[in-house]
């Protein structure tokens, strides 16, 4: 009786599967990291040199103010613009942040999907496979004959 193992090269390639998956999504959020990395640079250099010339210009306008009512409207004005820029600057960071993680999701999803899919596949042919070597004595039963002829 030739007894027959199951194909081992299955769980393999699944295993090689999901790694390759994994490196590739280790990969997309180190690229995700960088991007953010520069945007938040980008986006902190911007806002610095936008305040920079709006406390310029308070100083300015406080230099040149005479009288009390004078400096407060100049306040009044500077405090109205810090709170609107940092408001923007909140939502603008909020809404990168938001689509950032969104297409992380959406490609984690579709990573993992991959994996999950090879993963699938594999359990599914060793789940056959399995299965035709159960079945063997029942067949070697049934038709002695026929079996012999197939090993040859």
């Amino acid at each position: 009786m030739v007894e027959q193992t199951p194909d081992m090269s299955a769980p393999i390639q699944a295993a090689s599967a999901l790694t390759a998956s994994l490196t590739e999504a280790v990969h997309k959020n180190r690229l995700l990291i960088e991007q953010m990395a520069q945007f938040t640079r980008n986006e902190a250099l911007r806002f610095f040199q936008r305040r920079m010339e709006q406390d310029t210009a308070a100083m300015s306008k406080l230099q040149d103010a005479h009288g009390i009512g004078a400096i407060i409207g100049v306040q009044q004005e500077w405090l109205r613009g810090l709170f609107q820029d940092y408001a923007g600057q909140n939502m603008r960071i909020a809404g990168l942040v938001h689509d950032l993680t969104q297409d992380a999701f959406d490609r984690c999803g579709e990573v993992a999907g991959m994996g999950l899919d090879s993963v699938r596949q594999a359990a599914n042919g060793m789940a056959g496979e399995m299965q035709a070597a159960a079945d063997m004595p029942a067949e070697m039963a049934d038709n002695p004959q026929q079996y012999a002829e197939t090993q040859h």
